[in-house]
């Protein structure tokens, strides 16, 4: 991967979205990131023990324990919305939380929102989402563009 990252090829997949970012923000659109992550919540509690000339050992569970899947949006001046699950975000859970946060941000006074999304699996089917509101714009984060993402440099 690291050989890839800045290939020319990925450098000039990265030139439609600054464009498109650029443009959204020229127009005086609302630019919203998306992105979701997860954090695995094992906590490892036990130290090793061992008798005087035996090696120490620590017997643990094999389970890793659970994940806690987070999904947030985020503009330069606010987070509109934040969730968490125990189980990662299906097409249908992600389809109803984009229409929540569209919802939010009209609410909240924004007129002309663009959403700035990945290249996840969960976000392949989001035109059908997008397609009923005129207003609102997305924009897809080019293949290892995470210097881009505000969420990766936090």
């Amino acid at each position: 991967m690291a050989c890839t990252v800045n290939s020319l090829e990925n450098k000039l997949r990265r030139v439609p979205y600054i464009e498109s970012l650029l443009l959204a923000r020229a127009n005086g659109r609302t630019i919203i990131w998306i992105h979701e992550c997860n954090f695995n919540l094992f906590s490892k509690r036990k130290e090793g023990r061992s008798n005087v000339g035996s090696r120490a050992t620590v017997i643990t569970a094999s389970s890793k324990g659970s994940n806690l899947h987070c999904i947030a949006a985020l503009s330069s001046t606010r987070m509109y919305n934040f969730k968490t699950h125990q189980v990662s975000f299906k097409g249908d859970d992600y389809n109803n939380w984009l229409r929540e946060l569209i919802n939010i941000t009209y609410e909240l006074g924004v007129t002309s929102p663009t959403f700035v999304i990945g290249n996840d699996p969960v976000h392949r089917k989001i035109e059908s989402v997008v397609r009923v509101d005129k207003d609102v714009e997305m924009i897809r984060l080019a293949p290892y563009s995470y210097l881009l993402n505000p969420f990766e440099l936090a």
